[in-house]
């Protein structure tokens, strides 16, 4: 037998975790609009995001409840989603822009930082030499058949 207390904490949990699911979906369906995912792609990702997201609610739901997943549970989830469309959802978009461009910056620094490491100037001047020698070597190759044919 399940106590009040206990039903209670299970509403609670059940509430954020269908914010956290419609939260997790609009993240999603915010950067498969913005990276401009064709359709069948974004539906096949989409697919592939829900079965996830049912597997991991039925094991959050098991493991809260130890066992015992009521018709209520999803009611919850879907209460939970609800919540957050109407109180939550309006400044995610402006925190997802921030973060992109955060982690854009970040992004751009660690490419930076890890290709001066890995590649010295001396490197990168020396594949610059090889590259142009090479290129001229085949210029002078392709002038030279051409030459020659006619």
């Amino acid at each position: 037998m399940i106590t009040f207390k206990n039903q209670l904490a299970l509403v609670v949990y059940f509430t954020l975790f269908g914010i956290f699911l419609a939260a997790t979906y609009d993240i999603l369906h915010y950067y498969l609009r913005r990276w401009k995912v064709k359709a069948a792609l974004g539906y096949v990702i989409q697919s592939i995001y829900w079965l996830g997201m049912v597997f991991v609610a039925c094991l959050y739901a098991f493991r809260v409840s130890e066992g015992l997943i009521s018709i209520y549970t999803f009611f919850f989830f879907f209460a939970g989603g609800l919540i957050y469309r109407a109180l939550l959802r309006f400044g995610l978009h402006s925190d997802l822009e921030r973060f992109s461009r955060g982690a854009r910056k970040a992004y751009g620094f660690i490419k930076k930082w890890l290709s001066e490491l890995v590649y010295s100037r001396e490197l990168a001047l020396l594949f610059l030499k090889v590259k142009s020698t090479i290129k001229k070597k085949l210029l002078k190759i392709k002038r030279r058949k051409k030459s020659e044919s006619k």
